[in-house]
């Protein structure tokens, strides 16, 4: 489901924003209600499922771009986690439930332009879209939302909206768990492990984890 905000402009607006969340989500309307008060100018679209999201990035995005994706289950991150390539084509900000550490890993798969959580951290959202706003750096996540990865995965932190093409990457080397027939000492997550079976059951292959 799609609902469009058309803000009464003289010009039309050279900014986009997407926003993505469930209708069940208690934080929804206040993250709707800081994008429409920080970035009037900009078009808004309101996205309520992950396909309807989806479909809208298959499209061709003109202007610049932010998509602000609310992120409430397990279930709706790992649906989201399979639009990560669509999603590199826009300055991504990524709202979390929690910050439990295999959420937070996750939420890093995404290459958010920036990474906060919808417990206590909705003023920091304000603070990045501002910054978008202004064409500023981002502020650093809190500790606790620093990407894991950060030593072997950059972070979209520049501003630069990118249309990346699948395949085009090259994969991160893999780590397992002890007692695997591969080296290593990864603990395999309960997403990776949802991950991987969709990937199995829908055909998907070539997905680093």
């Amino acid at each position: 489901m799609i609902l469009n905000h058309h803000q009464p402009a003289s010009k039309e607006p050279t900014v986009q924003a997407l926003f993505y969340a469930v209708p069940g989500d208690r934080n929804g309307s206040k993250i709707r209600r800081n994008i429409e008060e920080i970035m009037p100018e900009a078009h808004i679209e309101c996205h309520t499922t992950v396909g309807s999201l989806k479909d809208r990035l298959l499209h061709g995005l003109d202007k610049k771009t932010v998509a602000v994706v609310s992120i409430t289950s397990e279930e709706d991150l790992i649906d989201t986690y399979f639009i990560q390539h669509l999603l590199s084509k826009v300055l991504l900000i990524v709202v979390l439930p929690d910050r439990e550490r295999h959420t937070v890993a996750m939420g890093h798969r995404l290459h958010p332009y920036f990474i906060c959580c919808a417990d206590g951290e909705l003023a920091r959202l304000a603070e990045v879209l501002r910054s978008i706003a202004r064409h500023e750096r981002p502020p650093e996540p809190t500790a606790p939302l620093r990407n894991p990865f950060e030593a072997v995965m950059p972070t979209n932190r520049t501003g630069v909206q990118h249309d990346v093409r699948i395949g085009t990457a090259k994969p991160i080397p893999r780590t397992y768990p002890p007692g695997d027939r591969h080296k290593g000492s990864a603990p395999i997550f309960p997403w990776k492990q949802a991950i991987m079976e969709l990937s199995r059951n829908q055909g998907y292959t070539g997905i680093a984890l």
